[in-house]
């Protein structure tokens, strides 16, 4: 071996191993579900990777210009923290993004159980599934509360019947009129 050659190192055979394995598999990182978080306190101008953290929160759980928390949840196992407070918004199909199955739904929950409010606006539910798809999409532990007996148009749920939202679980809620 002369001067200007380099004794094999098992190190550059590794590290092109494994540069070849994340380009052919996928960063198994970037694959992983994140949780997101919302309070009254929040910023829509946060970005996602900012609500990650619970000190940095979204400021609406729907938003509006893809700017809400639920805007952040793209992958199934993906959850929204929503804090106490009063949410003065509704759902318009809520999100574009599905889970794809129960064990890996994509998840809206109340930090404490009813201690997150949502009423709705005028002529909309609070939460309204309509066209799609979309399916497996869990909320939780949220109080749902319009506040009228619907006479300004505004209800708790609605899911016409010829949307083709599936898998939708509704759990420990509070539904009010």
């Amino acid at each position: 071996m002369d001067a200007t050659q380099k004794p094999f190192d098992i190190r550059y055979s590794l590290c092109a191993l494994l540069g070849f394995l994340i380009a052919m598999l996928g960063n198994p990182l970037a694959s992983q579900a994140a949780t997101y978080y919302t309070a009254t306190t929040g910023s829509d101008g946060n970005s996602c990777m900012q609500a990650m953290n619970p000190a940095s929160p979204k400021r609406t759980i729907f938003g509006t210009n893809s700017e809400g928390g639920i805007d952040c949840l793209t992958k199934g196992g993906d959850v929204l923290i929503v804090k106490d407070g009063v949410y003065n918004e509704a759902c318009d199909n809520c999100t574009n993004y599905n889970g794809t199955s129960w064990s890996n739904a994509i998840t809206v929950r109340a930090e404490n159980k009813w201690g997150a409010v949502i009423t709705g606006t005028a002529n909309r539910a609070a939460l309204y599934f309509f066209g799609g798809p979309r399916g497996y999409i869990e909320f939780d532990g949220l109080k749902i509360d319009p506040g009228d007996d619907g006479s300004n148009g505004s209800y708790g749920v609605w899911i016409p019947s010829q949307g083709s939202t599936h898998h939708l679980r509704l759990k420990n809620m509070w539904l009010t009129n």
